[in-house]
């Protein structure tokens, strides 16, 4: 197959850029309506949105832990002991698995094989 021209290629990247931010702008849009920054949750959340719900320093953590950031790493970096980041670790985990059914997440984990 021959390559992409030069002026397909920048159309694919603009393309690409902008459906970034189209998602970027929902995902920001959905978290407010989770008021994710607010200490308690709203009543009108149902049980699996107030799931989404991660406290704002947990989800600091699984972020990093998430672009490959090593466990002592991330536990120097926010304070903790190496243990405590390996148990964060696996909650955030069971939540997530908790979260998309565990029958999902091993279909996605065999996809990704």
């Amino acid at each position: 197959m021959p390559p992409l021209s030069s002026n397909l290629r920048n159309q694919l990247e603009r393309t690409v850029v902008a459906a970034r931010d189209v998602a970027e702008e929902g995902a920001w849009a959905a978290l407010q309506r989770l008021d994710v920054d607010k200490a308690k949750a709203p009543g009108h959340l149902s049980p699996r949105q107030r799931d989404l719900r991660v406290p704002r320093r947990k989800r600091q953590i699984a972020e990093l832990l998430a672009t490959g950031e090593s466990t002592g790493t991330t536990s120097k970096r926010f304070g903790l002991s190496a243990a405590r980041v390996s148990q964060l670790r696996r909650q955030l985990k069971r939540s997530w698995e908790k979260f998309v059914g565990e029958g999902q997440l091993a279909q996605t984990t065999a996809a990704a094989a």
